[in-house]
């Protein structure tokens, strides 16, 4: 891509790892706020206490650019909403391709969204859906939880060519009821039909950083105003499952988000406290998904310019090559 030519941009680029440092250097403020959400240090597993510089950069498109300027030219636009609503996205979801999805679940404990530039509105950031109920994210309401059987391989139109146990789709949460659109899954019923849902455009300073629910229904939008936007998008992980049925002298051990759970399932009250009889009976699996091959070959090919760059720029500057000793990293 030439940064001047904004016809060679790409909408999306996410890019792999080179470079990781501790979140409590990095960002202690953060570090604070994710280990205060889920009981302290010592439950998070150690390989989520270092981010890695995986940017997910969204630049938008000469398409959206263009209806932008139309459409203020016609009326005024002030937010991403004025572009298109919310429940219009095609991506809504909750993060986790890599395992199957249960309320407890520690493989996605929080949604770390560290911002790397500044993020105004209509510039591609984040959509949240929130329900004024319960426990306000929209994503475990009753109706999201009437997961039902799972659906064979054939009902399903992209999991015609995959083990469908290697889907996390297929097994969690299970699809909307196949007739009329198999397709659709529960996120989208319940960002259309829940009561009351509200949509936030998130923004943000550079610096700032979201944490979110790990059920917290939420979409990448558009980049109306092809403003660069770097974030990365970071999952924190629970060396133990969630505890959502604590007994009465342990409820005052309850995390935060273990608490956000039940109050959004009606399970916090004055009286009894959680999902009684809540155990493990299923199994509960990781997955490796499609991605990781795409990321590992992005991965070499990505380190191979920066070597070539690395070697043209020392070249320009009267070395012959990059000494052997030197890493070369970003």
């Amino acid at each position: 891509m030439d940064s001047n030519d904004k016809t060679t941009w790409k909408e999306r680029t996410h890019m792999p790892a080179h470079r990781y440092e501790l979140v409590s250097s990095f960002a202690p403020k953060a570090w604070e706020a994710m280990c205060d959400l889920l009981g302290g240090e010592e439950r998070i597993e150690p390989q989520c206490s270092a981010w890695g510089d995986s940017f997910i950069v969204n630049l938008g498109t000469e398409k959206h650019a263009k209806m932008y300027e139309d459409m203020t030219a016609k009326k005024p636009v002030t937010t991403g909403d004025d572009m298109m609503h919310p429940a219009d996205f095609d991506n809504w979801h909750v993060d986790g391709d890599f395992f199957v999805h249960f309320l407890d679940s520690p493989e996605q404990a929080l949604l770390a969204i560290p911002i790397f530039s500044p993020i105004e509105l209509l510039s591609g950031g984040t959509y949240i859906g929130v329900v004024p109920t319960g426990g306000g994210f929209a994503s475990v309401n009753a109706s999201f939880l009437n997961w039902g059987a799972p659906l064979r391989k054939d009902e399903i139109p992209h999991l015609q060519n995959l083990n469908p146990r290697d889907d996390p789709t297929y097994m969690s949460p299970a699809p909307y009821p196949p007739a009329p659109h198999p397709e659709r899954f529960a996120y989208d019923e319940v960002i259309t039909h829940a009561p009351g849902m509200r949509f936030t455009e998130l923004t943000g300073a550079v610096g700032d950083v979201i944490l979110m629910h790990p059920l917290m229904l939420h979409s990448a939008s558009h980049n109306w105003r092809r403003a660069l936007r770097v974030i990365t998008n970071l999952a924190v992980s629970l060396k133990e499952p969630f505890v959502l049925d604590r007994a009465p002298g342990e409820q005052g051990k309850y995390t935060l988000v273990e608490q956000k759970t039940l109050m959004a399932l009606g399970a916090w009250d004055s009286g009894a406290k959680g999902l009684t009889g809540w155990k493990i009976t299923g199994e509960r699996r990781r997955i490796v998904p499609e991605r990781v091959a795409a990321y590992t070959k992005r991965e070499e090919e990505e380190r191979k310019r920066m070597a070539d760059w690395a070697e043209k720029t020392q070249k320009i500057q009267g070395v012959a090559s990059v000494p052997a000793s030197v890493s070369i990293m970003g």
